[in-house]
């Protein structure tokens, strides 16, 4: 299990993990306080999972409420080099709107460095997952499809059975 939000501290990463997690998400600390991400990531290694969340090319922090200066590529540049294995990758304009993966976006976020990609915001068919799976390279390894689940236009058993 992972689990992110809220992530501020080193003390915060630990708790997690002491609760049981098998990897924590930070997000916001990656762009407002580079240092302590880094510290973080270095402690924990690949535990430690890149939350990228943008409006275009600009990253947003604080639950998508606070825009930032940080370039989305930049981040994802600076995050591999601190040994960073897995960044989750939200286009805030697509999540919960059913409107597909930019996968435009995604093939991007995943050409800048050899990071495995978990997509993530706007999928809501089988259809969104099978054009994400032709659109972007294979480092693109993963899929959120939280609302399609909840809204039941996306049945998982069929999903995990036709994308296998």
């Amino acid at each position: 299990m992972q689990t992110g939000g809220g992530i501020r501290t080193a003390g915060d990463v630990a708790a997690r993990f002491a609760a049981g997690a098998h990897a924590v998400v930070i997000g916001t600390l990656l762009a407002e306080q580079p240092d302590e991400a880094r510290a973080i990531t270095a402690r924990w290694g690949d535990r430690i999972v890149a939350g990228i969340d943008a409006r275009g090319d600009r990253v947003a922090t604080r639950g998508w409420l606070a825009g930032s200066a940080v370039s989305r590529d930049d981040l994802v540049r600076t995050v591999h080099a601190w040994g960073v294995t897995r960044v989750v990758y939200t286009e805030i304009a697509r999540d919960g709107t059913g409107a597909g993966y930019d996968v435009a976006a995604l093939a991007h976020v995943a050409s800048l460095a050899p990071l495995r990609v978990t997509a993530s915001g706007g999928a809501r068919t089988l259809d969104d997952l099978v054009a994400l799976r032709e659109g972007t390279p294979d480092n693109v390894d993963a899929a959120i499809v939280g609302r399609a689940l909840y809204e039941g236009t996306l049945d998982l058993r069929d999903a995990l059975a036709a994308l296998a």
